[in-house]
């Protein structure tokens, strides 16, 4: 009979079952994971906040190679720390946030500014000048499109907002008064009609959640200059120009390029301030005597501006029938020495070869808001200038007469827009009151329309 007690191998008289053996080794791996890891751990024993909160770091700072800007807008870090929550945490102030805003946004680096922002930040528009914004939606794109080129401009232009901002709690308030070379400038040759507002920004955890307008005036920049400014850099410069301009008058902004701009806009400034600067009423044309319109227009002025090269002007005008459409004309009289009558009359503009004139449309055109008030601008360099009568030449800005003579195309009609702003003859009727020595070029430029059209206002320029 067998028994184990009796057996002298001990316990392995009944065998083990297969399993065990594999079953044990698992066992002692385990175990040795387990110190491993145990072990691994820091002094505190806290390793979650190692493992789930690393630190990322948002640098807003000015484009390379600008000495004011580096002056005035230093490097601001930013550090914000992840949780496993998803919230944020950042080590500035709501100020210092917005101050290194306001540092990107005047030094042009959208990339910069956007970057304190997210496509959850809000936008709205109070009690601005055109009523409040039916969508205060989303920043982007509703505020972003705008503002990107508003801070590209005052980039390349050495421009400021002149922030003056004041914080509480997670809200900053900052008081701007917009200044740049291509502001607008009144007669005593200091800034004028600028942009000014107050804006309100809501930080959280250094991102910028919600930011308003409230009461804006006044314009950003004057295109008239930025015009101005095109026509003196294609005139001393013509491949500068072709690679800082890429369409018209919009101004090219990275940051290169924005470099350039400052350095370039600097001297523009410098030659225009030495540049020949006049002015002159606007008048009602003869066309709107019927109407008991005569002599000068209240309130309205034009400017001139002659240089080694061309000319820039603003014409500032009111009475203007709201809705309707307007094209502004400019005659260039290259000898008005020649002319019957001083001004220079219409018959000598177009029939005396002596006067050697032309007729050319003036850059912009509009529609009149409700308050009567339009300004056009523009510029318009010496050269082969294209208009109604052929192959004619701009010779001297400083000898030439100058007139500039407004279009009334009569009410919008938006099957015929935007002819009405941009050709002579868009919208108006056969029997329209065109003078009778405008030629046909003049006429054909349009398309023909119901409306009576008539020549409405007009300021000329003498040699």
């Amino acid at each position: 009979m067998n028994s184990t007690g009796n057996n002298p191998n001990g316990d392995r008289g009944s065998p083990r079952p297969r399993w065990m053996i594999p079953a044990l080794v698992a066992v002692l791996v385990l175990a040795v994971v387990v110190i491993v890891v145990v072990a691994s751990g820091d002094d505190d024993g806290d390793t979650a906040a190692d493992t789930t909160a690393p630190e990322t770091t948002t640098t807003v700072a000015p484009d390379d190679g600008d000495t004011a800007a580096d002056t005035t807008a230093p490097e601001t870090t930013t550090t914000v720390a992840s949780s496993d929550d998803g919230d944020t945490t950042s080590d500035a102030t709501p100020l210092e946030t917005i101050t290194a805003w306001i540092a990107a946004f005047e030094a042009g680096d959208v990339e910069g500014y956007e970057a304190l922002m997210t496509e959850d930040t809000t936008f709205l528009c109070i009690e601005c000048s055109y009523g409040d914004l039916d969508n205060s939606g989303p920043y982007f794109p509703r505020g972003s499109n705008e503002e990107r080129g508003q801070s590209g401009i005052l980039g390349a232009s050495d421009g400021s907002l002149n922030a003056s901002c004041v914080e509480g709690g997670t809200i900053v308030n900052c008081e701007i008064t917009v200044t740049s070379a291509f502001g607008f400038v009144g007669d005593d040759g200091q800034p004028a009609n600028e942009y000014t507002a107050r804006l309100e920004f809501t930080v959280k955890d250094g991102v910028i959640t919600n930011y308003e307008h409230h009461a804006f005036t006044g314009n950003y920049f004057d295109y008239g200059r930025i015009a101005a400014y095109e026509s003196w850099l294609e005139s001393e410069d013509p491949t500068a120009h072709d690679e800082l301009f890429f369409f018209g008058t919009m101004l090219t902004t990275e940051p290169e390029q924005r470099e350039r701009h400052r350095d370039l806009v600097t001297l523009w400034a410098q030659a225009e301030t030495a540049a020949e600067a006049s002015t002159a009423g606007v008048n009602w044309h003869p066309q709107q005597a019927a109407a008991g319109n005569e002599g000068p227009v209240d309130g309205a002025e034009a400017t001139l501006v002659r240089n080694d090269d061309g000319i820039s002007y603003e014409v500032s005008t009111s009475s203007l029938t709201p809705d309707n459409a307007f094209t502004m004309w400019i005659v260039v009289v290259n000898n008005p020495a020649a002319c019957a009558d001083q001004p220079c009359a219409a018959g000598d503009v177009i029939n005396n070869a002596d006067a050697d004139a032309q007729v050319l449309f003036g850059d912009s055109g509009l529609v009149a808001d409700a308050s009567g008030i339009g300004t056009f601008t523009g510029s318009l360099a010496e050269g082969p200038i294209d208009g109604w009568l052929p192959d004619r030449t701009f010779v001297d800005a400083a000898t030439a007469e100058i007139h500039f003579v407004i279009n009334d195309h009569g009410p919008v009609l938006d099957e015929f827009m935007p002819g009405m702003i941009e050709t002579y003859r868009g919208g108006c009727s056969d029997e329209s009151p065109f003078p009778g020595v405008f030629p046909a070029t003049a006429l054909a430029d349009g398309e023909v329309g119901p409306n009576t059209c008539r020549l409405y206002q007009a300021a000329i320029f003498l040699a």
